[in-house]
């Protein structure tokens, strides 16, 4: 065993390091030579999108004893000739082989990533490879990403489980041995019943778990933060207030604040779309939902990684929120057909929007008797938003078809106003 300086380094801050022509990574082990023969192992590839740029890190969990579980990490740099070499002779053969360092001695040990997760290696690489690209090579400081990474990732997050991979195997080998000692008939007939849901649900969904179980990930993270805000300050609604209100404070501007004063209300009106809620299709509420846990977990992320609060982030909690205005709420049902005209005559909706804002004196009224021109964006966007569902609702009950509002003629029609 002959180690570099930058080795060592690498075993103190790692607590691994790789040793790319052997296809051998060293493990930093202070326990006795006993557990580190016998120590159940564990090993993700992780890709995280950091500010600073992408990361690939293959993470392990090593664990002596179940309760103090190891945690270390490599990451790799694309950039890196031997790093992607290496990664690609892995993709190959999906076998890791450990060298753990026992008081100067090495303790040999393999792990096999299953054919399943070996095919995803080439994917995984390809995808930070992309991300890398995109970034900028010449801006691309590995260095700093690393930093940025230790700073922001718990490694344990990503090895949270019902049963480890040994678990799983155990458990199949247990139930095949006690099917066998049922009769034939009874394993034939459970076959049929679960091929028969089987084929039921990828007709109805398609492989959903390949398309949608790692976007879970995200709506999870905001999941987490509920828990720990419950951890923190249990039902004093008031601390939980008072700290919400100084990140607020921290991240937002004075005058930003006050043009929010009106955003509970809007809230109110919000909650009041539980009742259409109830009323959409399954598949839009399911979009809402997972949308919404998105932008929770994003502004998380966000604020985890040293970003202030924005206005932008706060809105972004609303978007998700649009499929489920059919119309304003609390508003009655009103009459679009002359905006439907108008839009149909090629008009962007801003346009739309202005022309029915100099029209109508109770919208008029509403924003204080001023023209489009005078309202700030946010208002602009807000009244656009209403006539554009008003027009559509309106085109929907009358059975027309629903203007195209990417319509590139009104695109080009006008340069007054943002369509």
């Amino acid at each position: 065993m002959k180690l570099t300086e930058q080795d060592k380094l690498n075993l103190m801050r790692f607590g691994c390091t790789l040793q790319p022509r052997q296809k051998l990574l060293y493990i930093r082990w202070p326990d006795e030579r006993e557990k580190a023969i016998n120590a159940p192992i564990l090993a993700r590839f992780i890709h995280n999108k950091l500010p600073s740029g992408p990361l690939l890190s293959l993470t392990f969990e090593i664990s002596p004893i179940r309760a103090l579980a190891r945690y270390c990490y490599f990451p790799f740099n694309l950039q890196n000739a031997s790093h992607r070499n290496y990664l690609s002779s892995l993709a190959e053969t999906g076998k890791l082989v450990f060298a753990f360092l026992v008081r100067g001695r090495e303790i040999l040990r393999e792990y096999q990533f299953s054919d399943s997760r070996r095919k995803r290696i080439d994917a995984i690489i390809a995808e930070v490879s992309d991300a890398l690209q995109a970034h900028g090579s010449a801006t691309y400081n590995f260095s700093h990403v690393i930093d940025e990474f230790e700073r922001t990732v718990r490694l344990s997050t990503y090895f949270e489980r019902a049963f480890s991979e040994h678990e799983i195997t155990e458990l199949r080998e247990t139930i095949r041995k006690k099917a066998e000692e049922i009769s034939f008939q009874r394993r034939v007939l459970a076959r049929q019943i679960m091929t028969g849901f089987k084929d039921v649900l990828l007709e109805r969904y398609g492989d959903f778990i390949a398309g949608n179980i790692e976007n879970l990930t995200t709506p999870r993270v905001g999941l987490l933060l509920m828990f720990d805000l419950y951890r923190e300050f249990g039902s004093d609604y008031e601390r939980i207030t008072e700290f919400l209100a100084d990140i607020v404070a921290v991240g937002v501007e004075e005058d930003v604040l006050s043009k929010g004063l009106g955003w509970p209300s809007r809230l109110k009106s919000l909650i009041q779309l539980a009742d259409q809620a109830g009323s959409a299709p399954e598949a839009e509420q399911q979009k809402v939902i997972s949308d919404l846990g998105n932008a929770f977990a994003k502004i998380f992320a966000d604020l985890k990684s040293g970003r202030a609060l924005s206005l932008t982030m706060l809105q972004n909690l609303l978007l998700p929120l649009r499929p489920l205005l059919t119309a304003q709420p609390g508003r009655p049902i009103k009459d679009y057909s002359r905006e439907y005209e108008w839009k149909a005559s090629g008009s962007s909706w801003a346009e739309v929007a202005a022309q029915h804002l100099t029209d109508n004196a109770e919208t008029r009224a509403e924003f204080g008797g001023r023209d489009f021109q005078s309202l700030n964006p946010e208002e602009k966007e807000n009244l656009t938003n209403r006539i554009r569902a008003g027009v559509t609702s309106y085109a929907e009950r009358a059975g027309k078809e629903i203007p195209d509002w990417r319509d590139l003629q009104a695109r080009k029609k006008s340069n007054r106003y943002p369509a």
